[in-house]
């Protein structure tokens, strides 16, 4: 062989043994690759999800950001309120900026000093709780206080409010009632009418009981005020006919089937009668949920718990004062003939 052919022949051996060295390389790089594929993947979707995270944690940083600025502009003071009725009305559920100064004026002289806020910002808080019953998280931030000191200052409150505005929640007089009754009342029954008794629910997270609407009627102390002749217009769960009956209290009660097929002509009437007049009462009892909607809600189960010292409980008073700021406002059951207007 000469040199000619054996240079050939070592460069054809040096080109396979390169071609195989490829070979093997592209092979074990082939399943290098097949092998780290998941671990890939799930490097991609991992750093995929870290963006989103980012991304959504910017994005609440930046609502909690403009939140606080907007905050800031609020100030939820006087001055927030003065000689704007629209904010007034929308987050007191009070008529008017006159009537709310009126309100503070009343209680300030009986409320706790606090250091974080104002004596305005305590009934404030109060009275937007009320009227919207947002997480108490929110409205901590809202006035920038802690939970705890949220939480205390709307109890002591509302003990205030409890406490200076009860007399507001009165029985009338005989006259006074029968001055202001609707003309529907006086031609149905003339002036025996007294009350229409009716109950609302509030739910509360776990029922401690289930008294009926007849045990709260009699236990109340509702019935103590009624005189002799008077009349009461009751649906049919409050079936107080016995309980008043030595007093010679008489109750209209809508009359029901019972084993019978259908009412006769008289209980009908009758039957729609009250059904008719007993819309002003639901009206009322409307108007003050929809008013405060904490009570259209579900309660917190502390709610019930009986204050320190006392037979009520911390709901107990807010009903009442609930009770209370909607008996401030216009009425709105209209008398005929008579345009309700606020004396502001």
């Amino acid at each position: 062989m000469d040199q000619a052919d054996a240079g050939a022949a070592e460069e054809e051996e040096e080109h396979g043994d390169q071609a195989e060295a490829g070979a093997v390389e592209e092979e074990e790089y082939s399943e290098q690759t097949e092998t780290d594929k998941p671990a890939a993947k799930r490097l991609r979707v991992e750093c995929q999800f870290c963006m989103q995270s980012c991304a959504e944690l910017n994005r609440v940083l930046q609502e909690n950001r403009e939140f606080r600025s907007e905050l800031n502009k609020l100030k939820m003071d006087e001055e927030f309120f003065r000689d704007n009725t629209e904010k007034v009305q929308y987050y007191t559920g009070l008529p008017c900026f006159a009537i709310l100064l009126s309100m503070f004026a009343t209680v300030k002289p009986f409320l706790p000093v606090s250091k974080k806020l104002s004596q305005f910002q305590m009934v404030l808080l109060t009275l937007i709780r009320l009227r919207f019953d947002l997480p108490i998280q929110r409205l901590s931030h809202i006035f920038n206080v802690s939970r705890r000191t949220f939480s205390a200052t709307f109890a002591d409150t509302i003990d205030v409010l409890y406490a200076r505005f009860s007399p507001l929640l009165y029985w009338p007089e005989r006259h006074c009632l029968q001055a202001t009754m609707p003309h529907q009342f006086l031609e149905a029954f003339g002036k025996r009418v007294a009350i229409i008794v009716d109950c609302f629910e509030i739910r509360t997270e776990r029922p401690t009981s289930f008294p009926s609407d007849k045990h709260i009627t009699e236990n109340c102390g509702i019935l103590n005020k009624l005189l002799p002749g008077n009349l009461v217009l009751a649906d049919r769960g409050f079936d107080i006919k016995d309980s008043v009956g030595m007093m010679c209290v008489e109750v209209k009660i809508p009359a029901f089937t019972k084993s019978r097929c259908q009412l006769d002509a008289k209980d009908v009437e009758d039957t729609r009668a009250i059904a008719h007049l007993r819309i002003p009462e639901e009206r009322v009892i409307g108007s003050l949920r929809n008013k405060y909607t904490l009570l259209h809600n579900t309660v917190p189960i502390s709610l019930l718990l009986p204050c320190k010292d006392e037979e009520f409980t911390l709901l107990d008073k807010i009903v009442n004062v609930c009770c209370i700021l909607v008996n401030i406002c216009p009425s709105v059951v209209v008398m005929p003939d008579e345009t309700e207007k606020c004396a502001c």
